[in-house]
């Protein structure tokens, strides 16, 4: 059922598909991972930061001591222990977690044990020893004398999430956590010669899989506390050859902050993310990079209640189903229910996500009492909402929790997230059956998010909020918080800003009947008239505004200028530069001195207009809402002039009607022909915004805004020497380039 090979050729099993009872069945009385650590006996198993080397024989000798010296501490009632461990990346934290098994213990593993979570387990489940790693300090000390009932086979218990905060604990068997070892090891390939450099800590189960599974196959494990944007964690990498990386979704994020693609690893054979859905695009950017660079990039799929892994989705398959978790673990089976219970057996059919297999939980604790309790069968409902595909493999489409009821409409919160991910914008979405919260990044176009919601999903304004976030709340094993989002819901504003005298000078000078305090000046389509009007108005009330207000919040704007006194107000060197722009083209036109140059500066100022209040909706491909703001006051005006014109005067060419007016060679300055430039500045705004259309430009542009503007000049440039050169050589004069 199994076809391994080393490096350079993928690894491929079939063994996902076969029914469980074919699998070798775990018991706590087989050898394990931490019984056998003698049979490796002088290979590498630890390399701390200071560069101490623990061969496993090492590891062995030290949990067999670490157990003589915590037995000496129990009274003769406690045969079997109840232990607390704080699981810090320490290699005395390692000893004594294989301590504790070896001694078939059982365990809680903890970020802090002095910490508000640490005491309310503590409190819970009153441990008779708890392990601490502190500087300088570590040890165990007795805290509880009373004997607890467990479960024979119980070995590890584990917050459900992550945290150390819930009592609740997931129960898990030497079996449980040996057979996920095993199964990890085999797809992942892990070779005695492999070192994975500690990016999670342990007491998280994906960081306890990664010790785990390496421990397994004999292979090492570099200690660090370093994160992945401090140099001293990439030079440890190095030093001591680094094989395999394990990350989180947040800390995708991280590399592309540090530039991993120009980060020197070249041990690297293996990157694996778990802990929550990465996006798309992410997936498809590393899984290229590792193909450029030589590493493998596994993209997996748990829950801490399996120990913690379920599927995987093979390396050379990523770039054809980037969105899926792929297929089960080696000895894990999945299966697909309805609302009914019943088996769903059609492909692209939705249903709630069902694992089998060997490092299926025993159950959950909730108290001490719940230690002893009967394991649970090995089936696992995952909560996940998933379809299967043609070829066997899995995808997620939704969290059967996460749901809203608004309106009467059924309204996946992860379906949200996914749909606007589609269009590059990463979002969090939380609330209840009253209300939808969504939450951006601080850089992303709130109105845009808020037009997209109210278009795909067909829900009024109303019914839901958008709200930016500067830093995105995090729990310590890089998921989400979202519990965090929801309490942050509530903050949003609800709109009472929206109603002062302020919001009433800024709405008229936005042409519209209210604001949304949620939204900036930009974001409500303000264009640079508008703008002067708002900033000649407010300056003079309330003095001199802050620099960048038109993209602030209106009611964090409202807000400051509430406190502000009038007076000392000034006028913005754009609003100095329009005037002479217009007392210019009024003196070429109007008189007979030879005033040049205006034309030249309404330009640049229409430039200056659409990237200050529209970049964006430009950035995010609202096109039309661009054009419509920067050309119907002046177009709708222009064509006004050419009617009247043609009805009380003469007739009117018909390439003035047709914004095409500028090219004819015969332009004067009597008569229509002054309002070529109308022409020339609608022309103008088609040529900028229509590439905008295109997703990949948007992004360039968004990335490299400098760079794409030289590029813009540098092209610019040469298509009107072109054009010149073609017109000379024609023996023509272009009299308005």
């Amino acid at each position: 059922a199994l076809c391994s090979h080393r490096r350079g050729r993928w690894f491929e099993s079939s063994i996902a598909h076969h029914p469980i009872d074919q699998c070798s069945q775990w018991r706590s009385s087989q050898l394990t991972f931490w019984t056998e650590l003698e049979r490796h006996g002088d290979a590498l198993a630890l390399i701390e930061a200071d560069g101490t080397r623990w061969s496993y024989t090492d590891l062995a000798k030290a949990a067999d001591n670490a157990i003589a010296a915590a037995t000496s501490l129990l009274p003769p009632t406690v045969t079997r222990p109840l232990v607390l461990l704080e699981a810090s990346n320490d290699s005395m934290a390692i000893v004594a977690y294989l301590a504790v098994l070896r001694a078939g213990w059982p365990v809680i593993l903890t970020n802090k044990a002095n910490d508000s979570g640490g005491d309310r387990i503590i409190a819970t489940y009153r441990p008779n020893l708890i392990f601490t790693a502190t500087a300088g300090q570590s040890g165990f000390r007795m805290h509880d004398a009373s004997p607890a009932e467990m479960h024979p086979e119980l070995a590890v218990l584990l917050s459900t999430s992550g945290t150390t905060g819930a009592p609740k604990l997931v129960r898990l068997s030497a079996g449980n956590i040996g057979a996920n070892a095993e199964a990890i090891s085999r797809y992942l390939d892990i070779a005695a010669d492999d070192r994975a450099i500690t990016t999670l800590e342990f007491y998280y189960s994906y960081g306890m899989a990664v010790l785990n599974s390496h421990l397994h196959a004999g292979a090492a494990i570099i200690l660090s506390k370093n994160s992945l944007v401090e140099n001293d964690f990439w030079q440890l990498a190095r030093q001591h050859g680094a094989t395999s990386l394990a990350l989180v979704p947040f800390q995708f994020e991280l590399l592309d902050r540090v530039d991993f693609s120009a980060t020197s690893l070249p041990t690297l054979r293996t990157v694996t993310q778990a802990g929550g859905k990465l996006a798309v695009a992410t997936i498809l950017r590393y899984a290229a990079l590792g193909k450029k660079d030589g590493w493998r990039l596994f993209v997996m799929y748990g829950q801490t209640e399996a120990g913690p892994r379920m599927a995987y989705v093979p390396p050379h398959e990523i770039e054809r189903y980037p969105d899926c978790i792929g297929r089960a673990i080696p000895g894990g089976r999945f299966e697909i229910i309805g609302a009914d219970g019943a088996l769903i057996s059609e492909t692209q059919t939705p249903g709630q996500l069902i694992y089998s297999g060997p490092n299926v939980m025993m159950g959950y604790a909730t108290a001490r009492a719940d230690l002893g309790n009967p394991a649970g069968g090995r089936l696992l409902h995952t909560g996940d909402i998933a379809v299967r595909l043609e070829n066997g493999y899995y995808r997620i489409t939704g969290r059967h929790s996460r749901f809203l009821k608004l309106f009467g409409l059924r309204i996946g919160l992860d379906e949200i997230e996914q749909v606007l991910g589609r269009e590059g914008i990463t979002a969090y979405c939380t609330g209840s059956d009253e209300r939808l919260a969504v939450f951006v990044s601080a850089a992303t176009n709130v109105e845009s998010v808020r037009q997209q919601i109210a278009r795909k999903f067909r829900l009024p304004p109303s019914s839901f909020r958008v709200g930016r976030l500067e830093t995105v709340p995090l729990l310590p094993s890089g998921k989400i918080n979202y519990a965090a989002l929801k309490s942050l819901a509530e903050t949003l504003s609800n709109g009472e800003a929206g109603h002062t005298p302020l919001a009433g000078d800024l709405a008229r000078a936005l042409r519209i009947a209210s604001i949304n305090p949620n939204l900036s000046f930009a974001e409500h389509g303000g264009d640079s008239l508008a703008f002067v009007e708002a900033e000649l108005l407010l300056s003079a009330k309330h003095g001199r505004l802050p620099p960048g207000w038109e993209l602030l919040p209106l009611a964090e704007f409202i807000s400051s200028l509430s406190h502000n006194p009038a007076g000392g107000s000034s006028v913005g060197t754009d609003i100095l530069c329009r005037v002479a722009a217009i007392l210019g083209v009024v003196l070429l036109h109007a008189s007979v001195w030879p005033v040049s140059g205006g034309t030249y500066l309404l330009t640049v100022l229409a430039g200056h207009s659409i990237a200050r209040f529209q970049m964006s909706n430009l950035l995010a491909g609202n096109i039309f809402r661009v054009l419509a703001t920067m050309l119907v006051p002046i177009v709708t005006s222009y064509y006004v002039i050419l009617v009247l014109c043609t009805l009380l005067w003469k007739p009117v060419d018909p390439g003035w009607f047709l914004l095409v007016g500028n090219f004819d060679a015969r332009i004067n300055p009597k008569g229509i022909e002054p309002y070529w430039f109308v022409c020339l500045y609608t022309q103008l705004m088609f040529v900028i915004c229509l590439p905008f259309a295109s997703a990949r430009l948007r992004r360039a542009v968004g990335g490299f805004p400098f760079v794409s503007g030289i590029c813009v000049i540098a092209l610019s440039v040469l298509a009107i020497e072109l054009i010149q050169l073609v017109h000379t050589f024609q023996g023509h004069q272009i009299r308005n380039p």
